[in-house]
């Protein structure tokens, strides 16, 4: 009799606890996604994580797949929100510039992330010139374009905007060469100088420039020593 009871109880313990573990589950099941940043362009990815149990998905792992899906992102942040919901962080890309290559322009991002193609520009972006064909490179959106003149002419994009100008293209000749084209005035910049050293240079002498009323029409920083063009 005693062990029919003890039985039971068990039984009762066991189907109390399922019951429980399963009330649990329905609780944390993600229902809602929240996106905060903003957000321009259309989302991938976030499907999958509707209806996952929050206790057992990764914030880190949901960050690093939307990353991977959505190209326009530079950065995600995830947060779990309990019971069942998920914030979800970003920052959008900006786009620096176009390649041009194979009658096609290629948006990119400063870390040199193919964002769309495009057959013509729908950006006022400054459009770069390569001097070879690098198509092989360009497979696909989302691909980085790892080449180390390509990614200088892109942070030196950034740095002169900083400092007041706004290229309209930019020509990368030769390996040791990226030559940025702002109205009727040229600089040139060494792919192999430190770029910090360069626009720095580039900063104090247009702001003196500025001061006494001079205009220019070439700057090379590439070697120790500026030149400029009058």
């Amino acid at each position: 009799m005693h062990n029919i009871k003890y039985l039971l109880t068990f039984v009762f313990v066991i189907g109390l606890l399922i019951l429980c573990m399963r009330a649990v589950d329905d609780a944390t099941r993600i229902t809602s996604i929240e996106i905060i940043g903003n957000t321009q362009k259309d989302l991938y990815g976030l499907q999958a994580y509707n209806g996952r149990s929050i206790l057992f998905t990764s914030e880190n792992e949901i960050a690093s797949h939307l990353l991977r899906q959505n190209v326009w992102w530079s950065a995600v942040t995830v947060q779990k929100k309990y019971p069942n919901r998920l914030a979800v962080f970003v920052i959008m890309t900006i786009p620096t510039a176009y390649l041009f290559q194979d009658k096609r322009y290629f948006l990119l991002s400063e870390s040199g992330r193919v964002l769309q193609k495009e057959a013509s520009k729908s950006y006022s972006l400054p459009t770069i010139k390569y001097y070879e064909t690098i198509s092989s490179l360009l497979q696909g959106v989302g691909e980085i374009i790892d080449l180390k003149d390509i990614t200088k002419s892109l942070m030196l994009i950034r740095g002169v905007r900083n400092i007041g100008l706004s290229p309209d293209s930019v020509d990368i000749n030769s390996r040791d060469m990226v030559a940025l084209q702002i109205g009727s005035k040229q600089i040139e910049f060494s792919i192999e100088k430190a770029g910090e050293i360069q626009l720095y240079q580039l900063e104090r002498i247009v702001r003196q420039f500025k001061i006494e009323g001079k205009t220019y029409k070439r700057i090379d920083l590439r070697f120790d020593r500026p030149i400029v063009e009058f």
